[in-house]
């Protein structure tokens, strides 16, 4: 099964509902930076999705109704589409946490 982008939303959504946005800001970027080929992570990119789902976050709701519920989450350009134009591909925002210009 390839690491796609369906699959990065439930990481978060599962460090999410294990520990909190706190605890997901913390695993998933490790667990990432783990997997990806040497300079792939995106630090930017990273915080954004895990917040964007934990600000969707239910505690008593299943991944299938969150799936089912939060559909512009699985739209990959969800993020890039609130940045300007080139700040996502600067290397301050692959290596840390930007807010949008």
């Amino acid at each position: 099964m390839p690491f796609d982008h369906r699959a990065h939303v439930r990481m978060a959504w599962d460090a999410v509902a294990t520990g909190g946005v706190l605890h997901a800001l913390d695993v998933v970027p490790a667990a990432l930076r783990a997997l990806a080929s040497p300079g792939r992570y995106h630090a930017t990119l990273t915080w954004a999705w895990v917040l964007l789902v934990a600000e969707r976050y239910r505690a008593d709701e299943p991944w299938p109704a969150f799936e089912a519920r939060c559909p512009e989450l699985f739209e990959r350009d969800l993020v890039a589409r609130r940045y300007p134009s080139g700040q996502l591909a600067s290397s301050g925002a692959r290596g840390a946490f930007e807010l949008p210009r």
